[in-house]
């Protein structure tokens, strides 16, 4: 229970985050730390905490210029994304939650990044469109940027709580900055070619 509030809360904290470099949609970023997240939760305390993730990702999006059913079928994708995530890599015979081997990385890669992350764009980007916050029109390109931004958040926020969680800490102060720095940089550096973060001015959402 307690494990869940956390993750629910720490879901909604990094989506508001998520929500303030939006660029081709207000409830679409191309880094989308949640996915991250909800992926590697859900890998290390088991599938039934699927409601904490259900919960942050509805709370995060009730806020935005969705209604309350969209709100809640774009967190409904959120949480299959990571569900599917955990179900598929945990069936491969000795996964390793730490990705110390490459096969597990790989595995993780290829399910949780490219695979998994593609259902939670499919079905956010069609509840928009139905909900009429988006044109049909924009379909495509409101797809490949949700697919984006929830790939880098798995890329880059999954490994890390992973590897924290799974290994030993026991490095120095000096490491642990090292990492959460080279973490940071590798998602502003992805908002800046990706999302053009650093532009001044934003597209409209017509």
């Amino acid at each position: 229970m307690a494990i869940g509030l956390v993750v629910a809360a720490a879901y909604v904290l990094s989506a508001k985050l998520g929500f303030r470099v939006a660029l081709v949609a207000d409830q679409v970023t191309t880094v989308w730390a949640p996915t991250g997240l909800a992926e590697a939760a859900l890998i290390l305390w088991g599938r039934s905490l699927w409601p904490a993730i259900w919960l942050g990702a509805f709370v995060a999006n009730v806020g935005t210029a969705v209604p309350v059913w969209a709100a809640a079928c774009v967190a409904t994708g959120n949480t299959f994304e990571g569900v599917i995530t955990a179900q598929l890599v945990l069936r491969f015979s000795g996964f390793d939650p730490s990705l110390r081997r490459v096969k597990d990385a790989l595995v993780f890669m290829v399910v949780g990044a490219i695979l998994a992350t593609a259902v939670s764009a499919t079905v956010g980007s069609m509840t928009l469109c139905l909900a009429g916050v988006q044109t049909w029109s924009r379909f495509n390109v409101l797809w490949q940027d949700w697919w984006l931004g929830d790939a880098v958040g798995a890329l880059v926020v999954a490994p890390t709580l992973l590897t924290i969680v799974r290994t030993p800490w026991t490095r120095t102060r000096r490491a642990r900055v090292e990492t959460a720095a080279i973490v940071i940089a590798c998602a502003v550096m992805t908002e800046t070619i990706f999302g053009h973060l650093f532009r001044s001015g934003r597209p409209s959402s017509s």
